[in-house]
């Protein structure tokens, strides 16, 4: 897709965002310099550079397969890891605070 087709579109997909943008990347220049040489709208370009950024950056993690059993308890939980062996969170918790015994336990290999 080139500059022209660009130019043209009213309203730009996501593939003719990732178009814009990497025509923009490639050209090495400023953003506001390149749009301005070509005649495509630095706000536009801004967007979708932006856009592009942030779902790039989302981070992606892997869960260990764990297995959760129920407690009668309230406020507790016990969590089975797949090593066999079983971590008990009482009290009063958060999802974070789950969150981060699971990403500990899966660390350690468990």
């Amino acid at each position: 897709m080139g500059i022209e087709e660009l130019r043209s579109i009213g309203y730009w997909t996501e593939r003719e965002g990732r178009a814009a943008v990497a025509l923009w990347r490639r050209s090495g220049e400023p953003l506001g310099s390149y749009a301005r040489r070509v005649g495509l709208s630095r706000t536009r370009l801004t967007y979708w550079s932006g856009r592009l950024d942030t779902e790039s950056a989302v981070p992606t993690i892997t869960l260990a397969p764990v297995r959760v059993i129920a407690s009668p308890a309230r406020g507790a939980i016990t969590i089975e890891l797949r090593s066999g062996r079983s971590v008990r969170v009482e009290g009063e918790f958060d999802d974070a605070t789950l969150a981060r015994v699971i990403v500990i336990a899966d660390r350690a290999g468990c």
